[in-house]
């Protein structure tokens, strides 16, 4: 009975997980890392559509405004850690941002990471908007280029009856984060007043797709983190209201956010427009007397969702990595896992060392459930006489079996338990080594070449196997046929459901269950 509970535990540690990646984590649509560019286009200022917002409501831009042809400019930005390409259009939108640390494949000659993922005619990422009373600035205009640095970037764009927003971008030399400053002037005699939105915009197709990736908008008010799957909204749109931190589109590895430099009481729109295009925008609302103005700041983020890196941006962007609902144990593993590789330098290594030390820290415990194996062990004839003898009377022959672990001073529980509260380690780890950046494209030995992806050969998912099977054949037989056979079918079983999991996870699941079957083994020998 004992040892079938102490196989069972770990099972279900092992299912738990499998599970609820399987079943309840998100299946998102694919998206294509090469975004499809456009020329040089004539814009009208009036006869472009511009984002849902402004469709939603009667256009009350004044009948007399001329139509104008004003052609988009593109300026380029080229720092060490991206390169990228701004357009006049939308107030700098972006036609192209790649990153140069991170390659689109494995292979080193491929593209760099490209965060802007368009159609032609799409409105761009970070293009601006205003919806007023008398003004409606669609994220399609052309602005007018009014100042240009190899560090800064300003945009302008007037009615021509006074109202003017300027829109600038401030660049670091060596960081992914950019400073978005916005000025409304007013000098029309009258109060404006209307909804200023800035905008991200993610074109998507349906492919075939792993169920362990991740496209979605997600959005961080000062009480939840909430995400929506791009496959969500094309069944519906969704809005949220209340105070933004910041806003973003994000997949498994990467993501661009816009973070309000204070917290913003604002309203986040998010939907499906035609032609597979997700779209967010931030929006607030914003009143400016005549013959004054307002300076509302912006920093926006475009790049990997490294821990480091996003605790250095600041209003909580780390909470973008995935690790779980046992974060808080997540977190200083994948920081562990880093310091073991700055000393190893490979993370197939470094997985095998924090394997050992997590195994070590455990020891105790491990050690308290195997020697409660080797004691049940002992006692496994005796059981089976009682078995026998009480068939016909499953009460008389519970009681008989109790009295029997009372008399050796055996605790059915103590091997289960220790097994038990292993568990949450187990499920922090698998988040980490699932969700981490540090995997993706890393190489280990031989065949892996990627920790982050399958193991192409399913050499490490059958060894898995092998070793689970191995361990059972070590611990003590379970005495009902039927059970039996359910045991020795779990490492097949187990086997078909990693083939598919990250070769970097299974790699420490393998590690983890020879090392287990080598303490088990000692214990066990001792106790004999």
């Amino acid at each position: 009975m004992e040892n079938k509970r102490v196989l069972l535990a770990i099972i279900l540690s092992a299912l738990v997980v499998f599970v609820y990646s399987t079943y309840f984590m998100p299946t998102p649509p694919q998206v294509s890392q090469q975004p499809t560019t456009t020329t040089e286009t004539e814009l009208s200022k009036e006869a472009i559509k511009t984002q849902e917002t402004v469709a939603d409501r009667p256009s009350k831009q004044a009948a007399s405004q001329e139509v104008t042809l004003i052609k988009a400019e593109e300026s380029s930005i080229d720092l060490s850690k991206f390169k990228a390409v701004f357009s006049s259009q939308g107030g700098g939108g972006l036609k192209s941002f790649e990153l140069k640390e991170y390659r689109a494949e494995l292979d080193e000659k491929s593209p760099y990471v490209n965060r802007v993922n368009i159609g032609a005619g799409d409105p761009l990422p970070l293009s601006l908007s205003f919806i007023g009373k008398d003004i409606n600035l669609s994220n399609n205009d052309v602005f007018s280029i009014k100042e240009k640095g190899s560090n800064k970037l300003v945009y302008e764009w007037s009615n021509g009856e006074g109202v003017t927003f300027e829109k600038s971008y401030t660049f670091q030399p060596d960081d992914y984060k950019i400073d978005i400053h916005i000025r409304v002037i007013n000098a029309s005699g009258k109060t404006l007043e209307g909804s200023l939105g800035l905008s991200l915009f993610e074109r998507y197709e349906d492919k075939e797709r792993s169920k362990y990736d991740i496209w979605r908008v997600i959005t961080r008010t000062e009480t939840d983190l909430d995400t929506v799957d791009f496959d969500d909204l094309k069944k519906e749109k969704d809005i949220k209201e209340g105070n933004i931190r910041w806003i973003g589109l994000e997949d498994k590895y990467f993501i661009t956010a816009i973070l309000p430099e204070e917290t913003m009481a604002g309203t986040v729109r998010s939907r499906s427009e035609k032609n597979s295009l997700i779209a967010t925008t931030l929006e607030m609302n914003l009143s400016v007397d005549s013959g004054s103005e307002k300076l509302i700041k912006y920093s926006v983020y475009s790049g990997p969702k490294e821990l480091n890196i996003l605790k250095s941006v600041g209003k909580g962007l780390e909470e973008a990595i995935d690790l779980g609902f046992f974060h808080a144990i997540a977190e200083p593993l994948l920081r562990f896992l880093k310091f073991i590789y700055s000393y190893v330098g490979n993370y197939g290594y470094a997985i095998i060392v924090v394997t050992l030390i997590i195994k070590l820290l455990f020891f105790p415990l491990a050690n308290k459930s195997y020697k409660s194996m080797s004691e049940m062990k002992k006692l496994q004839p005796q059981m089976t006489e009682l078995k026998e003898k009480y068939k016909d009377n499953k009460e008389r022959m519970s009681k008989e079996v109790m009295a029997l672990y009372k008399k050796n001073r055996v605790n059915p529980l103590s091997g289960c338990l220790p097994m038990v509260l292993q568990i949450p380690v187990f499920i922090a780890l698998y988040n980490v080594l699932l969700n981490g950046i540090e995997l993706r494209h890393t190489p280990f030995h031989f065949w892996i070449v990627d920790l982050s992806t399958k193991d192409p050969y399913y050499i490490t998912p059958i060894v898995m196997g092998a070793t689970m099977f191995l361990q059972q054949k070590m611990s003590p037989s379970v005495p009902d046929a039927t059970q039996q056979k359910v045991m020795m079918l779990m490492p097949v079983v187990f086997t078909f459901m990693f083939m598919n999991l990250p070769s970097g996870l299974v790699l420490y699941w393998v590690v983890n269950n020879i090392l287990s079957i080598t303490q088990q083994y000692y214990i066990m020998k001792r106790t004999t």
